[in-house]
């Protein structure tokens, strides 16, 4: 196993475009903020409904076979960092709490909430995932996801840090 201090995990499904954009975008930003990490994509190739939490829990079960990595970063694929304010690392906030990365975008003139404090670009410790069983994989099409994800972190006694 090879160790990487983040991993950058992207569901994705026929958005090369932006897939393409993100990626072009992460890896320099990755390599400024020094950080030891990798990208991965998990793609749905079949054309039913997408459903994220399945394609997250499937990267992240193959990911542990081959990386030793201590966070993760669940990253949509149309959500494009803007600097490098946001560290991509999970010790740099100390404890075992998802971190949202993301809870003021342009795309809603950068007013917060808009919706959910765990989606977009959540950042996990890897045994904060583990412990909550990653995402369900009940919810197919767009959303819903993030809010039950958003619940279970409350309901575990874990706080999400903005």
């Amino acid at each position: 196993n090879s160790l990487i201090s983040s991993t950058d995990l992207t569901p994705y499904r026929d958005r090369k475009k932006q897939l393409n954009t993100l990626i072009n975008n992460l890896h320099p930003m990755l390599q400024r903020q020094e950080i030891n990490y990798c990208i991965v994509v998990a793609e749905q190739f079949d054309k039913g409904k997408f459903n994220k939490g399945l394609l997250m829990n499937s990267a992240f079960t193959e990911m542990k076979k081959y990386y030793n990595f201590t966070c993760m970063v669940l990253h949509d694929v149309d959500m494009l960092p803007e600097n490098d304010k946001n560290l991509y690392k999970c010790s740099k906030y100390g404890n075992n709490d998802p971190v949202h990365l993301a809870p003021k975008i342009s795309k809603f003139n950068y007013k917060y909430p808009y919706g959910t404090d765990c989606g977009g670009v959540t950042m996990f410790p890897r045994s904060t995932y583990e412990k909550l069983n990653g995402h369900t994989n009940l919810f197919w099409g767009w959303g819903r996801e993030d809010a039950d994800m958003e619940h279970r972190v409350y309901q575990n006694n874990f706080k999400i840090v903005l």
